[in-house]
């Protein structure tokens, strides 16, 4: 009778630690999907994030507007400090701060630009950024300069 009660035990045992197991192992399975199933878009958003410069390209840094000077009629002068890795700048203004209306670029390599044919009594908006020209020929970008604006008196 101690042989059946000592089989009675382990029987009732093994079963319930097969249940458990297989249970614990289904939740890990489930989970393992779950946890397969969320990396992914997680690569997918990384991938998005990404810049868009090729790798082991460098970008320039964001050049700094020393001044903004309306010294001349029509005609404001810009000087900013050279950035590094710059191969040239790309300069943007306009009549509104977000660069919407009547927003005009010109480019140069030097670190200083005059603009000329303003509007007398018009507010405009400038902005710079510095490129480099890739293996490829591309221009790849820098970030915007902060915004500088000034009021044209003369």
């Amino acid at each position: 009778s101690d042989d059946k009660n000592g089989q009675d035990k382990d029987t009732s045992k093994d079963p319930g630690d097969k249940k458990d197991n297989n249970s614990s192992k289904d939740q890990n399975d489930s989970s393992n999907n779950k946890t397969d199933t969320s990396k992914q878009p997680t690569v997918t958003e990384t991938g998005k994030g990404t810049s868009p410069t090729p790798t082991g390209i460098a970008t320039p840094d964001k050049p700094a507007v020393n001044s903004v000077k309306n010294n001349k009629a029509k005609t404001v002068t810009l000087k900013w400090d050279k950035a590094q890795n710059a191969g040239g700048y790309e300069i943007q203004y306009a009549l509104d701060k977000k660069f919407k209306k009547s927003c005009k670029k010109k480019e140069t390599k030097k670190n200083t630009l005059k603009v000329k044919k303003l509007k007398k009594g018009k507010t405009y908006y400038f902005r710079i950024r510095a490129y480099i020209i890739n293996s490829a020929g591309k221009k790849v970008y820098g970030k915007w300069s902060s915004t500088k604006k000034i009021k044209i008196k003369k």
